[in-house]
């Protein structure tokens, strides 16, 4: 599978679990960089961070960059969704925001890639991902009917869970957009960032409503 040479196993050179930061890897096949990057991951800590830094590929920065910064947020937004998932019953909803979680992944890595090219994912966020999920909210949309009062956020059956993300979904993008001031971010996923928080809100009435659960609006 890999390159002989890289080790006396032909294995890349992992050193406690950790793969040396100037590693450069040679693969015979066509076995991702990443993979190779994850290959090394026999244990899942390695005290590297104690002292406030991460390492991204090659690269070792502050656990304060907003780049890691960045990636956290979209890692928690997918958590999010997670959880609205596994108190969701609707198949359609749940089928949308499983491919979400998977663009979600593909956003974090082509943002890694801004600091480490072997982090760059196969695919990338495209125009027709973005178009995808204007879709989505558009047919939710259709279901909710029109909007003239903002709405207390919560419900059962996932729909609080689906209000949670939105927010998590709107300091993402609110972080990736300082991202750009310092890297230069691809505007598809930052379109599609966009585009999360408004349809999660849409999902979040829609599961509402298909529970004949009454919206609240505020009083002020």
């Amino acid at each position: 599978m890999w390159a002989r040479g890289e080790s006396d196993s032909g294995s890349p050179p992992c050193e406690g679990g950790v793969l040396p930061l100037d590693y450069e890897p040679k693969t015979t096949n066509k076995i991702s960089s990443l993979q190779v990057i994850m290959f090394c991951m026999v244990k899942f800590y390695t005290g590297f961070g104690d002292r406030g830094k991460t390492a991204i590929g090659s690269k070792v920065v502050d656990k304060t960059d907003v780049l890691v910064n960045a990636i956290g947020e979209i890692d928690e937004l997918n958590a999010e969704l997670g959880v609205a998932l596994e108190n969701l019953h609707d198949k359609s909803l749940r089928a949308n925001l499983l491919k979400i979680q998977e663009k979600l992944f593909i956003a974090g890595a082509q943002i890694a890639s801004l600091m480490d090219k072997r982090f760059s994912p196969k695919s990338s966020i495209t125009s027709r991902d973005v178009a995808e999920i204007e879709h989505y909210t558009d047919t939710l949309g259709r279901r909710v009917g029109k909007l003239n009062k903002f709405v207390l956020p919560g419900g059962p059956n996932g729909s609080a869970y689906l209000d949670k993300a939105r927010t998590v979904a709107r300091r993402t993008e609110r972080v990736v957009v300082l991202l750009s001031k310092s890297y230069k971010v691809d505007e598809n996923m930052l379109a599609y960032i966009n585009r999360l928080s408004s349809f999660l809100f849409v999902a979040a009435r829609y599961v509402n409503k298909i529970n004949d659960v009454k919206e609240r609006h505020p009083k002020y």
